[in-house]
Formats: structure tokens, C-alpha cells, sequence
């Protein structure tokens, strides 16, 4: 196998899952749109969403190499893992924090 088969072929191991979290991350956005507005379950969607991203890159950043500038492409997207770790942390913080709205309370 050639330098070239090796590539497209540790690159094509992580296409079919960046695809899969493509087309949900557009059903979610679909879904959200059509409601008007975020409702408790489409922002914890979104949670697992941002948790299915970050194994992705994960998995490509901890991978074999598959690029000819193998080592800046993975420092970025190590950079890029790092702010969705954080941006998960913070987003299941406000899933868990938020208190349900009571309409009777105020009244």
C-alpha cells in the first residue's frame, strides 16, 4: 500500500462517524428552528452532541498518523478538543443548575 492509500485510508476511518454527527447536529438544528426556540430536551441533544464531537476528535487526535503535516493538523484539533471539553462542561453546568420554571411562584 502506497503513502497515498495509507492517507486516504486513515482519513476514511473517521468520515462515516463525522458524518453521522453532521447530519444530527443538522436534524437538531432543524428541530430547534421549527420549535421557535431551545427547550430543555433539544439543549441536552445538544450536550451529547458536543460529547460525540469530542470523542471524534479524540479518536483523530490520539489516531495514527494519516497526514503529511500530521503534527500541526493534530495540535490544532487538540486545541479545538479542548475548547469542546470545556464548552461541554459549562453546557451540562447550566443543564444541571437551571431550575424549572414555576408559573405559580411568582404569584
Amino acid at each position: 500500500m502506497d503513502m497515498i492509500d495509507r492517507y486516504a485510508h486513515e482519513v476514511g476511518q473517521h468520515l462515516p462517524a463525522l458524518s453521522v454527527w453532521w447530519g444530527l447536529a443538522f436534524l437538531l438544528n432543524l428541530a430547534v428552528l421549527r420549535g421557535g426556540r431551545w427547550t430543555r430536551p433539544t439543549r441536552w441533544l445538544d450536550f451529547g452532541l458536543e460529547l460525540g464531537l469530542a470523542a471524534i476528535l479524540l479518536r483523530i487526535v490520539t489516531g495514527p498518523p494519516a497526514f503529511a503535516y500530521d503534527r500541526p493538523i493534530k495540535v490544532v484539533l487538540g486545541w479545538i478538543l479542548a475548547f469542546t471539553a470545556v464548552n461541554a462542561c459549562v453546557m451540562l453546568f447550566r443543564l444541571l443548575r437551571r431550575q424549572p420554571a414555576d408559573p405559580w411562584a411568582a404569584a
